[in-house]
């Protein structure tokens, strides 16, 4: 009797130490499973807080605006814009009435970039008017369809002259760009986010983006992001990406952005989410990015694309440029020359002329870089006009 106990209790031990000994296995080889993913991961994290750079190619992408408004706030602003001209939305109503009919606002970009401070930023409108911002190879100037500002490559290099600073404009290109090719993990250059643990379930995976402990309450955000990862290939792909905390604007939590349509592009060399969508908390299309190719350079590569346009020289993007004014920086002072070849002088810093000129451009900026931090998300599109 005393044997059979023996054998029973003998064997119950045995069963423990198996059941102990299957789990760690179990989760040994859970844990196997899931270092390539995290792996993939923290490179994918490293590579999206670089500048992005691209060497003998550019890169093109529109922006698909479909902010509408309820149909009864719509008609309220009609009614208001009918009795008071100068309500400061008036303008909007014919977009978004064209947004309610399934017609976008688009927007057109193009980079040429080799890194930071050294890049062509083209912007063309629905409209057709487009304005262009170079920083990069020893020039600075911005030109639209009738403007043409040369500057002087130090002042556009910094933000401290809100009349020659260009550098805000990387603002406006890498928070797109880390949308298309790294799925918005570029938040961690651009907010200062840090990445939580990686969770694996399966062929799915997700963490969380926050900023770091200690923040104020009114400045902390939070993102979840969630993708897939296939094994095949060796990599994971950011499939959305929600807003779940955000002290400074609470009103966008549950806005999220989805990536779709990965595309391995060699001109590249990487993959690209040749979609990302951005829905309202309320589950409304808000806008699009939308990829549209990589396109090699003009003859003459980036010397070329950087050349300063002239009455006498063609753009080797835009063609012929015929400014009705341009506005030389370059000298102490500023230069400016009529189309007609009159010329007028100010002074840099001093003069009521420039004053207000200065006054204006620092509100303007204000309000952008108010927007920007915003905008860094994704929350707002700049349509930055000079």
């Amino acid at each position: 009797m005393q044997q059979g106990r023996t054998i029973h209790h003998v064997a119950g031990i045995v069963c423990v130490i198996c059941g102990f000994t299957a789990g760690s296995v179990g989760r040994q080889a859970g844990h196997q499973q899931d270092a390539p993913v995290i792996a993939w991961f923290d490179r994918a994290w490293s590579e999206a807080q670089r500048f992005p750079a691209f060497q003998g190619v550019s890169i093109a992408w529109r922006i698909e605006d479909w902010e509408t408004m309820p149909p009864e706030k719509l008609a309220i602003l009609k009614r208001e814009a009918a009795t008071h001209p100068e309500h400061p939305l008036r303008d909007d109503i014919p977009r978004l009435e064209k947004h309610a009919a399934g017609t976008p606002t688009v927007m057109r970009h193009e980079l040429f970039c080799r890194g930071a401070r050294d890049w062509r930023f083209n912007t063309t409108f629905d409209d057709g008017s487009y304005n262009d911002a170079v920083l990069g190879g020893g020039n600075a100037w911005w030109h639209s369809n009738e403007v043409l500002k040369l500057l002087d490559t130090a002042a556009a290099a910094e933000m401290e002259d809100p009349e020659q600073s260009l550098v805000t404009f990387e603002h406006e290109f890498v928070s797109p760009i880390g949308k298309l090719i790294h799925g918005y993990l570029s938040v961690g250059a651009t907010a200062g986010l840090k990445p939580g643990p990686v969770e694996v379930r399966g062929d799915a995976w997700k963490t969380r983006l926050s900023t770091a402990a200690g923040i104020p309450s009114d400045q902390h955000l939070a993102l979840e992001v969630t993708g897939r990862w296939d094994a095949s290939l060796g990599r994971g792909f950011v499939e959305r990406v929600v807003i779940i905390a955000n002290g400074y604007k609470p009103e966008t939590v549950g806005r999220r952005y989805e990536f779709a349509e990965w595309t391995d592009i060699p001109a590249l060399g990487t993959w690209v989410a040749t979609r990302v969508e951005e829905f309202t908390p309320r589950g409304v299309l808000d806008r699009a990015t939308v990829f549209e190719g990589a396109r090699p350079l003009p003859p003459g590569g980036f010397a070329a694309v950087f050349a300063e346009p002239s009455a006498g020289r063609a753009d080797v993007v835009r063609g012929e440029v015929r400014p009705a004014l341009t506005s030389d920086y370059r000298r102490g002072t500023i230069r400016e020359t009529m189309a007609d070849g009159q010329v007028r002088e100010s002074e840099m810093a001093e003069g009521a002329w420039s004053v207000r000129r200065a006054t204006r451009e620092r509100l303007r900026w204000a309000g952008w870089c108010s927007i920007a931090g915003v905008a860094v998300l994704g929350f707002a599109i700049v349509r930055a006009r000079r």
